[in-house]
């Protein structure tokens, strides 16, 4: 299944590395979270322009949900973040304790490390998902990224969304629509235009092709 890559060289770099882990491990699309994992999860947090140490577990909300209850014992968001923790050290045969060095590689890389993190993130994880795509799908289909829907579905009025709206990912075969896929790294409450998305770009979608399929992708739930 070809990619078409984007322009966002941040989002290639971790395309790249992403490709290594699969390599280095030997890994599947089972596995394949595990290397996402290793590239865009982090135990650290970014304040005041730099990384730092937060509580030794994977950082999987906004910030300030994570803390210790009165007696001093994790509070539910850190629970389930330790929890997290031994999860993906189990699914890389690794000490917990050390877990926290094997993350946030691409948040590492000389390139990145000086970014506030947000958007660097979501425009890797949208590439990563394109990625694995594919590598492990169907190989008569076309994987695209930032599609303009205007372009798209010429014809069409999405005055409900910018001139500058994309759709993350288009899966074509030949040119025929199969899947529309939005992906977030993060799910907020008060960001929920997925919905949006799917009312807007599936009624044109389905004119083209029926049978054409809505996703979307957000590996981690911030409330």
């Amino acid at each position: 299944m070809p990619r078409h890559g984007t322009a966002n060289a941040r989002a290639e770099l971790a395309v790249d590395l992403y490709g290594d882990l699969l390599d280095e491990h030997g890994w599947e699309l089972d596995e394949a979270w595990l290397a996402i994992a290793m590239l865009l999860v982090t135990c650290e947090i970014w304040r005041d322009r730099e990384w730092r140490a937060f509580y030794d577990a994977p950082v999987l909300q906004e910030s300030n949900n994570y803390g210790l209850t009165k007696s001093g014992k994790p509070n539910a968001a850190l629970s389930e973040a330790m929890l997290v923790k031994e999860w993906i050290a189990a699914g890389l045969n690794a000490d917990p304790d050390g877990l926290c060095s094997e993350l946030g590689r691409f948040f590492r890389h000389p390139d990145i490390v000086h970014l506030q993190p947000n958007n660097p993130r979501g425009h890797a994880f949208r590439s990563l998902v394109a990625e694995t795509l594919a590598r492990f799908g169907d190989q008569q289909l076309e994987v695209h990224e930032e599609v303009s829907p205007r372009g798209l579905f010429p014809g069409f009025d999405f005055g409900n969304r910018s001139q500058a709206a994309r759709i993350d990912i288009v899966v074509q075969r030949g040119q025929r629509v199969v899947a529309l896929i939005t992906t977030r790294w993060t799910y907020r409450h008060d960001r929920v235009d997925i919905i949006d998305e799917a009312l807007t770009y599936v009624p044109s979608a389905r004119r083209q092709n029926n049978e054409c399929r809505f996703f979307r992708d957000y590996p981690v739930d911030a409330r």
